[in-house]
Parts: C-alpha cells; sequence; structure tokens
C-alpha cells in the first residue's frame, strides 16, 4: 500500500465519472483500498483533516470510498448509490482534502440510505439520519465525488471562504477600533 498524490482542485481528474466496480473483490480494489487508507492516514496525521476519501481523488476513476470516522472501524464503500434522500435538507460547513484551504456551507439532506458494496462482495445497505450526521455527512460527500462533483459544486459562492480568511476575519473584527 502507498500514500497516494491527492489530485487538487482544477485537476481534471476530479471532474471524471468514475466506473462501476465488477470484481470487490479483486486484488486491484483491495490495492486501490490500501492506498486510500494510506493516504487518508497521511494527510490526518499531517494536517488534522480528513475522514474520507474517493478514488478519483486520488486518480483512480472506480467507484470507490474509503472512510474512517473517529472511533469506529475503517469503511471501505465500493460501488456506493445513495438510494434515497429525505426531503428535510441542514446547512454544514465543509472541506475537502482536494482544497483543504476552503471552507463552505453546503446543503446536505438530514436523512439518506445508501447501498454498497464491501470488499467481500456483500451487498450493504444503511441508513443514517441527524445523530449519524458524520456519517451521512461523509456518503454524502464522496459519492458525489465518484460521479465528478465536489463540495464547491454545490456551495454557494458568499458562503465559502479560504481559510486564511476564517481565521483573520473575527480577529480583523474584533480588534477594530469602535467608529468615532
Amino acid at each position: 500500500m502507498a500514500v497516494r498524490t491527492v489530485l487538487q482542485l482544477g485537476d481534471p481528474g476530479l471532474r471524471e465519472a468514475a466506473a462501476r466496480v465488477a470484481d470487490p473483490t479483486s486484488p486491484e480494489i483491495r490495492s486501490l483500498v490500501g492506498d486510500l487508507s494510506d493516504t487518508l492516514a497521511h494527510w490526518r496525521a499531517s494536517t488534522g483533516y480528513g475522514r474520507g476519501i474517493a478514488a478519483p481523488q486520488i486518480g483512480a476513476a472506480k467507484r470507490v470510498i474509503f472512510l474512517q470516522l473517529p472511533d469506529a472501524e475503517p469503511w471501505p464503500l465500493v460501488n456506493p448509490e445513495i438510494t434515497w434522500r429525505s426531503e428535510e435538507k441542514i446547512v454544514v460547513w465543509d472541506a475537502c482534502l482536494s482544497f483543504l484551504s476552503i471552507f463552505m456551507q453546503v446543503e446536505r439532506h438530514r436523512e439518506i440510505k445508501v447501498r454498497y458494496q464491501d470488499c467481500a462482495a456483500s451487498g450493504r445497505k444503511f441508513a443514517r439520519a441527524n445523530i449519524w450526521l458524520r456519517i451521512s455527512r461523509e456518503t454524502v460527500c464522496r459519492p458525489r465525488s465518484v460521479n465528478g462533483r465536489s463540495a464547491h459544486d454545490v456551495a454557494s459562492p458568499p458562503n465559502f471562504l479560504p481559510l486564511a480568511a476564517q481565521i483573520l476575519i473575527p480577529h480583523l473584527i474584533r480588534d477594530a477600533a469602535p467608529p468615532a
């Protein structure tokens, strides 16, 4: 397994729709899952960010997502498909390993149902609601990544800021002298 380069915003590889995986048990897919795991672990160790990564983010146009949520087992999802979305939506702050210096507000469905395969080719399903936001947030974002879209595609322009602005603006406002 290897730490792979994460494609950055503007790379055309992030816009490619990923191909369905024919055999989730293949050595190629197991190796890809290992690379996703190692790459995510590297980014978490070096930046403190990252709960999930999609194969297209490391240049592999395959429908594979890897999640590593706090206090949870590693979770590879092969051929994930969101099968249902609630009508109710919420707005959350989001970022991505492909553009770490930008945080934005995006609208998400409060609940989703996802069908996927694991690396043993077993069909799996899960449903998540608000209490599972950290999971549903990742499983909404990463399928979008394997479909050639990313969070910045669904953000409202006034609702995203470079990280430096998020850090500096509150200090500038707080430290500004009151108007005379």
